[in-house]
């Protein structure tokens, strides 16, 4: 993960920031992370959920979720393991992880078990996605700039639906005027088609049966893209993740505030990418 981000000149033009290239750096793909990049992001809901059953702040992210690729969790997004028995697993992986934190914590499985885990996250991560990132994967590819959708996901009793409003729409569009890359105006659609409509290519953890931070998932980007490592740039919130692309020698933006990492991003691709009020 870069410690130090690249300072390229930019400057305000028309309520719009033209953005200097960053030096010996040809980028031909950028890879998105789907939930805390292009999406709200899940913790949100994990911390919501965690109040709401009296579990201490943090302690699923920690101690259930990420000890690695063998968990519950881990398992049902290479779909390892089914929905239905997500159920009983993860409540198993919470119960053990928390009567041994604090013995004399009263679980209560109809309350915390992977399908009400499942339900808190999807309520909050497939809200309509972030206005700004639509305008930037969009415009990158009216630029000719390839792009991917690299998330790790599950299959669950349905498919999550977007309600997205004509502002939605008049809003997500490329910075640059082409018919191609226009998104046709729903008042509803299935969040997974609508990632088919904006990206080049679309890769479910859940359907290739592997996942981030595993390099095997990174070299399917690259080989479904048709580029080399050293084109790409990967944006996602989890630093584990980005070692994983880094170490193959992606380029990797952390994404804390999203705005920021989309200014980042412009600054090395050169052009700008969303926008933003005359007073920035």
């Amino acid at each position: 993960i870069p410690e130090s981000r690249s300072k390229g000149s930019c400057r305000v033009c028309g309520g719009f920031k033209e953005v200097g290239r960053s030096k010996a750096m040809t980028i031909k793909g950028v890879i998105f992370d789907m939930g805390g990049v292009v999406f709200d992001s899940p913790f949100e809901a994990i911390a919501k959920f965690e109040e709401e059953n009296e579990i201490p702040k943090g302690f699923i992210s920690r101690h259930v979720i990420g000890r690695g690729p063998n968990t519950s969790f881990a398992r049902l997004e290479r779909s390892e393991i089914s929905y239905g028995d997500f159920k009983s697993a993860f409540a198993s992986e919470c119960k053990i992880a928390l009567q041994k934190h604090s013995p004399s914590f009263s679980f209560d499985e109809n309350r915390i078990n992977g399908h009400t885990f499942i339900e808190s996250i999807e309520k909050v991560q497939f809200r309509p996605p972030r206005i700004e990132m639509i305008q930037a994967i969009l415009t990158l590819r009216a630029k000719g700039i390839k792009t991917c959708a690299l998330t790790n996901n599950w299959f669950s009793d349905s498919e999550p639906r977007l309600k997205l409003s004509s502002h939605f729409f008049k809003e997500a569009k490329p910075l640059i005027s082409q018919d191609k890359f226009q998104l046709e105006d729903e008042e509803s659609v299935e969040a997974f088609k609508l990632m088919e409509r904006l990206f080049d290519v679309v890769i479910h953890s859940r359907v290739v049966k592997m996942s981030k931070p595993d390099k095997r998932i990174y070299e399917l980007a690259k080989e479904k893209l048709g580029l080399e490592f050293d084109e790409l740039i990967f944006l996602d919130d989890i630093g584990a993740n980005l070692k994983g692309a880094s170490q193959l020698g992606i380029k990797t933006i952390k994404v804390v505030n999203y705005k920021e990492s989309l200014e980042e991003l412009e600054r090395i691709v050169g052009f700008s990418l969303f926008k933003r009020s005359s007073k920035l």
